[in-house]
């Protein structure tokens, strides 16, 4: 798999780019809309909890958790390059291998699990693997802040257009059998 990364990064953000400090977050349960609170004394900006009738025309606040993740970015590069006003970009976080109990970790890296993707010897990382089932879709001035670390080389790409298929249509339960 050390072939899957590209000796070099592509000069802007890039489908396959590996990218650290992009936040990923979910709204909280039960669905919290927020609204700026009047100014603090310090003159600090707050939010308050209000009720509104959903949906509505214009956009809302709502309360959401989440962290600072590595990422692969899943978005493809005639996207990424077609309207650099696009405002989303969707990325998959990443974690280490490591963090997988042991006897799942040969289904994962002989790239069994639909939704992991596994890349080994990411330069700067070592080996980790995407969790596809926690896609998202981030504002591309958070994702184009974030630090580049590497790239996928084409046989890398190629893969990871492969899996991301396979997870989101299962094309190989559709297959005749033989």
């Amino acid at each position: 798999m050390s072939d899957w990364w590209a000796d070099e990064l592509h000069p802007d953000l890039s489908h396959g780019d590996v990218i650290e400090f992009v936040p990923i977050a979910s709204l909280v349960a039960p669905l919290s809309p927020l609204r700026p609170a009047p100014v603090t004394k310090g003159g600090g900006r707050t939010w308050e909890p209000f009720q509104t009738e959903l949906p509505g025309t214009s956009l809302i606040h709502f309360l959401a958790r989440g962290n600072l993740f590595r990422v692969i970015v899943l978005s493809h590069d005639c996207e990424l390059d077609k309207d650099k006003s696009k405002k989303r970009v969707l990325v998959a976080p990443i974690a280490y291998i490591e963090q997988i109990p042991i006897l799942l970790r040969d289904n994962l890296l002989a790239q069994r699990q639909r939704s992991k993707f596994p890349m080994v010897d990411v330069p700067g990382l070592g080996d980790v693997y995407a969790d596809l089932r926690s896609m998202n879709s981030v504002d591309r001035a958070l994702v184009a802040s974030g630090k580049r670390l590497a790239t996928l080389s084409k046989l890398g790409r190629e893969r990871l257009r492969a899996q991301v298929v396979d997870f989101l249509f299962h094309i190989a339960d559709d297959a005749p059998a033989s």
